[in-house]
């Protein structure tokens, strides 16, 4: 259909054609060489330039078209090729990662925030569910105000809002992460129990196999916790409980946090600058000890 648009004669782009018919806008970049739109999505854009004044004789077999004849064709000069699968040269840098973000009720508000604030400083795009009791506990434990946290994130929906962007599978993302994650949440989550955006969020998640990770916030857990936490690992959720480490030596509160904040990272796939990489004992200091 594209080509179809392209080629007629229109006082727009291909591409801004489609993004009205599509009601949302088609992420593009400026190519760096030719200055023309290129999907930022797609797998291998090249750019090339065309020697039209010397053509040459193709082989017996037509590769240049595909068919069997053979004839003149024009010279992709190999000196003036560009090929910049979008990879190397900085897709990540044009097109925004997209990441969901879920916080609920339970103890710890301050994972989720300064996840969001991480998130911020790499430049990832954060759409943000706040359940009523996490709006609560923000206050409670926190020094945050409530519209502190959400000029964090670049979209934030309400909890009720099950019609959301973000409730389809159809909104490409590159995770999600619920922090603190609820028993609440754990159970709606592991049964499926769509209530409300976030937990619908999280299913369509799980569903479209993209990452799901579940800080779950609670201790002691009972025979019940551990059975939804199977269940929802079962379905691919990443089970991570903010479970501090001391080999990074914490001296404050905030490097416990931003430990277990880097491990839900790290399990996204994104950088930080959060806490150092662990690069083993060195066996023979501790000896001489």
């Amino acid at each position: 259909m594209l080509f179809l648009v392209g080629a007629n004669e229109l006082s727009m782009s291909e591409y801004e054609w489609a993004g009205g018919v599509r009601g949302e806008a088609i992420e593009v970049i400026k190519g760096k060489y030719t200055g023309l739109p290129i999907l930022t999505r797609a797998e291998i854009p090249i750019e090339v330039f065309c020697n039209y004044a010397d053509p040459m004789e193709e082989g017996p077999f037509g590769g240049w078209t595909g068919y069997y004849v053979s004839g003149s064709r024009t010279l992709l000069d190999g000196n003036e090729i560009y090929s910049h699968p979008l990879q190397i040269w900085g897709v990540n840098d044009m097109a925004k990662t997209k990441i969901v973000i879920g916080m609920s009720g339970a103890s710890g508000q301050n994972y989720g925030i300064v996840l969001l604030q991480e998130l911020k400083r790499i430049q990832v795009e954060t759409h943000l569910v706040l359940s009523k009791w996490s709006r609560i506990n923000i206050d409670e434990e926190t020094d945050f105000e409530l519209e502190e946290v959400t000029k964090l994130a670049d979209y934030v929906y309400d909890e009720e809002d099950v019609g959301a962007r973000i409730s389809s599978g159809s909104f490409r993302h590159k995770g999600m992460v619920i922090v603190p994650c609820s028993i609440k949440t754990l159970s709606g989550v592991a049964n499926s129990w769509n209530e409300n955006l976030l937990i619908r969020a999280a299913d369509v998640t799980l569903k479209e196999r993209r990452p799901l990770i579940l800080v779950v916030r609670e201790t002691p857990f009972h025979k019940g916790h551990l059975e939804l936490m199977l269940k929802a690992a079962n379905m691919g959720a990443v089970i991570l409980p903010p479970v501090p480490a001391f080999y990074n030596r914490p001296k404050a509160i905030s490097d416990i946090v931003n430990q277990t904040v880097a491990r839900i990272i790290d399990q996204l796939g994104l950088e930080h600058n959060l806490i150092q990489e662990w690069q083993g004992i060195n066996y023979k200091e501790e000896i001489s000890r």
